[in-house]
């Protein structure tokens, strides 16, 4: 056989595996596009149903909102057109659809009335098929509240001293909690439970309004005739005196024996505040660990450089009296709880500047004279912690 012939042979068997490898490689391709196809159509119907779930999910959230917009409780003394709480409780079965939607959507509504406390519990379900005639469903559940709908005006209308939070009692957190409230927007309260002197808070502002003088030690504060005492306008300034006698002096749990003096204190007012009178203070007997104090102070009233002084303030500074000092030290609980870099009225500075309102929990710590003002730990809720007791010495002046 000659070589001519032999090499023809070679090239006719070369064709021929190549036509057999286009045709396996055609085979693959045409596999890959059927998936890619499938592939398309699936994500096709993905972003369909998306798009569908998300409509029904709007839809759902409107007949809900539009369930709690009831405007009336009754359906009986509703005016005509005005939705009703009662009118919730039918079931209904409707169609649902928006005109740019591929779907249509069938709505059913489930109410279930609850009588302790009165609401009704809602339950909304849309139904609809896919592109693919499979169901679909998006459901959304709450309770509706039967409050009258009047109350929510309320909520727009701003308290008269700006305090949008809860308060105790009713009334301005800075009466103390013990005032007995007489239902005419004041309290009356007796700094000395056997004494002769009551003052009257208003509730709104929390400043002493009337000072009641000439009662009898035995008078109980609810048969005090408050449209019979003096007209004034004095501010709250009162705290606790606690005892550490031991050593070294505990800040957190005070304990101690006999106590050797009493409580009594002194309202060193700056001069430049031209106040009269000045200031009232009572205390409440100690125990063997804490007093009470409770001081009246007036603010300056008469006219002069109100930049320096503002009208309607005071300042000065608080100590105790009838403590001997060269036996007892008095450090007074004060720390930056505002973290603000600076030492307000309310965090008890070593002397007030421009008060112009009841300063409460202003607290001192009575310890013997050897002993240092316990530094104390500062307020750290994560562990627990909910409370400041850093001290700073107070008496006699550093």
């Amino acid at each position: 056989m000659s070589r001519r012939h032999v090499s023809r042979q070679a090239r006719l068997r070369a064709r021929g595996v190549t036509l057999v490898e286009a045709m396996v490689a055609l085979l693959i391709m045409s596999f890959g596009m059927l998936a890619l196809v499938g592939l398309q159509a699936n994500l096709r119907r993905s972003a369909d149903v998306a798009k569908q779930r998300s409509e029904a999910t709007k839809l759902a959230q409107v007949n809900m909102e539009g369930s709690r917009a009831f405007a009336a409780l009754e359906t009986a003394s509703a005016p005509v057109g005005v939705t009703a709480f009662d009118a919730l409780a039918a079931a209904s079965v409707n169609s649902a659809g928006r005109t740019d939607s591929n779907a249509t959507f069938a709505l059913t509504r489930r109410v279930l009335a609850i009588d302790n406390p009165p609401m009704s519990a809602v339950d909304l379900s849309l139904e609809w098929l896919d592109r693919a005639g499979e169901s679909q469903v998006v459901r959304l559940a709450t309770f509706i509240a039967k409050v009258d709908p009047g109350l929510s005006g309320s909520l727009m209308i701003p308290p008269p001293d700006g305090i949008s939070s809860r308060r105790p009692q009713g009334r301005n957190p800075a009466i103390p909690v013990i005032a007995t409230d007489t239902g005419t927007g004041k309290s009356v309260f007796k700094p000395d439970p056997s004494g002769t002197v009551a003052w009257v808070f208003n509730n709104i502002t929390g400043e002493i309004a009337n000072i009641c003088t000439g009662l009898l030690a035995a008078t109980p504060v609810a048969d005090i005739d408050i449209s019979a005492c003096g007209l004034a306008k004095g501010y709250l300034l009162s705290g606790y005196v606690r005892y550490s006698l031991a050593s070294p002096p505990d800040p957190d749990l005070p304990s101690s024996g006999a106590l050797s003096f009493g409580l009594d204190l002194t309202v060193d007012v700056a001069a430049e505040y031209l106040l009269t009178p000045t200031y009232q203070c009572f205390s409440r007997l100690p125990t063997a660990t804490v007093g009470s104090y409770y001081c009246v102070v007036y603010p300056r009233s008469s006219t002069g450089d109100a930049t320096s002084r503002p009208l309607n303030t005071w300042g000065g500074r608080l100590e105790l009296s009838g403590i001997s000092l060269s036996s007892y030290k008095v450090c007074r609980y004060s720390a930056d709880y505002d973290g603000n870099g600076s030492i307000s009225n309310g965090e008890h500075p070593a002397s007030y500047t421009k008060v112009g309102g009841a300063l409460t929990r202003q607290n001192f710590l009575v310890i013997r004279a050897i002993d240092s003002c316990p530094a104390g730990h500062a307020a750290s809720p994560s562990t627990g912690v909910f409370t400041n007791t850093a001290t700073v010495l107070h008496q006699p002046l550093p």
